[in-house]
């Protein structure tokens, strides 16, 4: 089974929870972190990390604003003085504004290979 780039795609709307912060630069280029708050059926608020390329930063969202956001999932170690953390973020590709209030509307699309045994865990 092949693997490409089309088979990661994610898809949020939702209320940007504060203004992008400057997180770090790669070969020349500005990457910046957020957070989008992205509510689920049951009413619960999901805050979902994303990280913006610079070149996606020509109009700079606001906190408050509602945006929607498409790209890809990604994941990395981030070393701090606590050792190594795994964080798992929405690499965007595309932001654009909401302006009506249509219902919110998500979708993560991943295929590959498991790495490890599955855990389930089970609710009352």
């Amino acid at each position: 089974m092949k693997v490409s780039i089309d088979e990661n795609n994610a898809y949020i709307s939702g209320t940007l929870a504060a203004a992008p912060q400057l997180d770090h630069q790669l070969y020349g280029e500005d990457f910046y972190r957020a957070s989008v708050l992205v509510p689920r059926l049951s009413g619960t608020i999901d805050c979902i990390p994303i990280t913006i390329p610079g070149r996606l930063m020509f109009s700079m969202p606001s906190e408050g604003d509602r945006i929607a956001v498409s790209g890809q999932l990604r994941s990395y170690n981030r070393h701090g003085d606590q050792g190594s953390r795994l964080c798992v973020t929405l690499f965007a590709r595309n932001i654009q504004p909401m302006y009506d209030e249509a219902a919110p509307e998500n979708y993560l699309t991943l295929t590959g290979y498991l790495c490890k045994p599955a855990v389930f865990r089970t609710t009352p």
